[in-house]
C-alpha cells in the first residue's frame, strides 16, 4: 500500500497506516473477529507490540543521529514559536470539541474541566515519528524547513506529553 500511495503523490507511511487500520484489530477485528484472531492471536500481540515499539525507537534514534544540531540552533526561535502554536491551536479546538463530546463520552463523576483539558491536550500531541518518516521519504529531513519541522514537533511533543501526564494526574486526584 505504501507504493500505491506514493503513486498518487502521498507519503508511503500514510498508505502503511491505512493498511494497518484496515487489516488490524480496529476494522478487520470489528468486521471479522474470528478471522482477525486467527491471523493475529492474542498470544502474539504483546510481542508484536514490543517489536513495533522497538522499531519506532530505532527509527527515532536514526532521526536524532542524522539531525544537524547547528541547523537546529539556527532555527530554534522559529521552532519554539511553531511548537507553541502547534499546542495552543489544537488545544483550543479540542477543548471546544469537548463541549459536544462530554455528554456522550465522559464517564460518571468526570468533571467537564478535566474532560476538556484531557481532550484539548490529547489533540495537541503530534505524530512525531510519522512526520519524521514523511520528511525522510521526501528527502526533506536535512533542509532548513525539515529541521525546523522536526525541532518544533519534538519540542511540542515533549511539552504536550508532560501536560497530558499532568492532566492524567489531576484526573486521578479527583
Amino acid at each position: 500500500t505504501g507504493a500505491l500511495f506514493r503513486r498518487i503523490g502521498q507519503p508511503a507511511v500514510v498508505g502503511e497506516i491505512a493498511a494497518g487500520i484496515l487489516l488490524g484489530p480496529s476494522l478487520f477485528g470489528a468486521i471479522a473477529p474470528g478471522a482477525s484472531s486467527a491471523l493475529l492471536p492474542a498470544s502474539v500481540m504483546p510481542a508484536l507490540g514490543l517489536l513495533a515499539e522497538l522499531g519506532v525507537v530505532l527509527f527515532m534514534f536514526t532521526v536524532g543521529v542524522e539531525l544537524d544540531t547547528s541547523a537546529v540552533a539556527r532555527g530554534a526561535r522559529a521552532a519554539l514559536l511553531i511548537s507553541q502554536a502547534g499546542i495552543v491551536v489544537p488545544f483550543l479546538m479540542g477543548s471546544t470539541l469537548s463541549l459536544w463530546l462530554y455528554p456522550s463520552l465522559a464517564g460518571p463523576g468526570v468533571s467537564f474541566v478535566i474532560f476538556a483539558l484531557f481532550v484539548g491536550v490529547a489533540m495537541s500531541v503530534t505524530a512525531f515519528p510519522v512526520l519524521a518518516r514523511i520528511l525522510s521519504d521526501f528527502g526533506l529531513q536535512r533542509t532548513p524547513l525539515g529541521v525546523i519541522a522536526v525541532s518544533a514537533a519534538a519540542v511540542g511533543d515533549v511539552i504536550a506529553w508532560c501536560l497530558l501526564a499532568g492532566v492524567a494526574g489531576l484526573a486521578r486526584a479527583q
